[in-house]
């Protein structure tokens, strides 16, 4: 009952604040906004007779008064004004369907309970007027039935095609029930008429030009318009169109031709040119100049050697940004690198010389020390194939 009553007081305020007519409805519309940025929120039938606002985005509660000016009609009221002096409205939500205050008892700041008012979804309602054959009912909450009056029948679709001349040189194809007209207009020998019945007539006006072929050289034409005969009066043969070119001198000539072309015009000498050196430049009379490098040493580069162990590396110094590149030697199988003391490197056979023997005690005789290599021979003791490298053992 408590809820009852603080819903009618809220209600009958904002009636009292604004004097304003409502013909029913208490429901609370909720927005996302300013109500008055809203078009559809000027009009109470727009508002389905909602007589607050609730904007849900900024939390702000507003009252409509229908005689204020479009866009101003919608004022926003502060919640502890809404009831009395010793009442404040707080903790607004949405709940469901309901727009839910807690109400607080201003003296001892305590929650006496809560307010719910059903909300009413706003839905955007365009204009619908009756046209001809059309008629529109309202159901009173915003639901419009539309409904065709004039039924149809075969024949009520139907237009009619005519022909009318708006001046001597157009005929113009007319339908009927605002179908709208195609127009057919005069042009070069054509001539747009009525045939005396009402109907476009269109004639060619000059159906027949009369065409004359004159001959020429070599050409005769006999006859006369629309037929002719042409014919080539000067008959060819396997040679008469047949022709030589040739040169003497700075003359050209075609055979049987009597206009010759000197060419001595376009003598200019201007082929002839001279090759010349200043200092770094390089030039042809008549053909511009190149600068080469006059440097005669920087391009010259110096060889080095490297030695490491195992290791003998030659190198090219460089040339400006031209890197001269480092080719390397490195020891092998019984290959020995060492430097000679100065810019040089002894490549050096660590082997003994190549000695043939039969067995290790065949070589020692030929003075092969242990730990020294010799080769067997093609009849080796051994049993090893001729040519074999062997290092002796004892």
């Amino acid at each position: 009952m408590k809820q009852l009553f603080y819903i009618a007081a809220l209600l009958l305020f904002a009636q009292a604040a604004f004097a304003q007519s409502i013909t029913g409805g208490s429901g609370v519309c909720v927005v996302d906004g300013d109500p008055d940025n809203i078009p559809s929120m000027q009009q109470q039938d727009a508002r389905y007779e909602c007589v607050m606002a609730w904007d849900n985005t900024n939390q702000a509660l507003y009252l409509y008064d229908s005689t204020a000016a479009s866009g101003n009609r919608w004022t926003a009221v502060p919640l502890s004004d809404v009831v009395d002096t010793d009442t404040r409205l707080d903790n607004p939500r949405v709940s469901g369907t309901d727009l839910v205050f807690d109400l607080y008892d201003e003296k001892t700041d305590t929650d006496i309970g809560d307010i719910s008012v059903p909300i009413i979804d706003i839905a955007p309602v365009q204009g619908v007027t009756a046209g001809t054959g059309i008629s529109i009912t309202d159901d009173g909450n915003g639901n419009f039935t539309i409904t065709n009056t004039a039924t149809s029948n075969g024949t009520d679709e139907l237009q009619t095609l005519s022909n009318t001349f708006p001046d001597g040189a157009t005929g113009r194809f007319t339908l009927s029930d605002g179908g709208g007209s195609v127009d057919v207009v005069e042009g070069t020998a054509i001539d747009i008429a009525d045939d005396g019945s009402g109907n476009i007539q269109i004639t060619n006006t000059a159906p027949d030009q009369t065409v004359g072929v004159t001959g020429g050289t070599g050409i005769s034409v006999s006859g006369t318009y629309p037929n002719f005969t042409i014919t080539n009066s000067s008959p060819s043969n396997a040679t008469d169109e047949v022709q030589d070119l040739s040169l003497a001198g700075n003359t050209l000539s075609l055979t049987q031709d009597a206009t010759p072309v000197d060419l001595s015009a376009y003598l200019d000498n201007t082929d002839t040119q001279d090759l010349s050196i200043s200092g770094n430049d390089l030039s042809l009379t008549d053909g511009g100049t190149v600068t080469i490098d006059g440097d005669a040493n920087n391009e010259a580069q110096t060889i080095s050697i490297g030695v490491a162990t195992g290791t003998a590396a030659v190198s090219l110094s460089d040339v400006d940004a031209i890197d001269g590149g480092t080719v390397s030697f490195i020891e092998g199988d019984g290959i020995q690198i060492t430097s000679n003391g100065s810019n040089g490197a002894n490549i050096i056979n660590t082997e003994f010389a190549a000695v043939e023997a039969d067995d290790h005690a065949d070589a020692g005789v030929q003075g092969v020390a242990i730990g020294e290599y010799f080769y067997t021979s093609a009849g080796n003791t051994m049993g090893l194939p001729a040519g074999t490298k062997v290092r002796r053992a004892f």
